[in-house]
């Protein structure tokens, strides 16, 4: 199956456990992976557009380059998660765990990251807009994220 993308959409995924998983480029766009576990997983250029991962595990996963736009990660623990690159518009990301997370060059436009963890976060190179939301007094300039209008 070599140069065949797995497809997922819409798939009803929620709790399953996909753990160190190979997900490269794999289109789950729309699906429900609630509370899914994704612990070290691969899942670079991954189509994961409009996405509940709503309290998801997603420790150290490899999300860089993917297409988040619209995805809800709110109370999700992307601990150590590799996000570099991604287009994280419009995301739901409040409450979310992000420590030692990559953010470096995401695009976080419109992202919500109102009460999220965000100790120790790479972010430089981000882009945000006026619409985007951070915890109260983060300044993320300071960390290297890049505003535009």
């Amino acid at each position: 199956m070599k140069g065949e993308m797995l497809e997922f959409r819409r798939a009803e995924l929620s709790k399953v456990d996909l753990s160190g998983a190979n997900l490269r480029m794999a289109d789950l766009s729309e699906a429900n992976l609630s509370a899914a576990k994704f612990t070290g997983a691969d899942l670079f250029r991954a189509e994961l557009s409009g996405v509940n991962f709503r309290g998801a595990e997603l420790i150290r996963t490899n999300l860089s380059r993917a297409n988040l736009r619209q995805v809800n990660l709110s109370q999700a623990n992307l601990t150590q998660a590799n996000l570099s690159n991604a287009d994280l518009r419009e995301a739901d990301l409040s409450h979310a765990d992000l420590s030692n997370a990559s953010l470096r060059e995401a695009n976080l436009k419109q992202a919500d990251l109102k009460e999220a963890n965000l100790s120790e976060v790479e972010l430089r190179g981000a882009r945000y807009d006026k619409t985007t939301a951070w915890p109260v007094d983060f300044c993320p300039t300071r960390m290297g994220a890049i505003g535009e209008d």
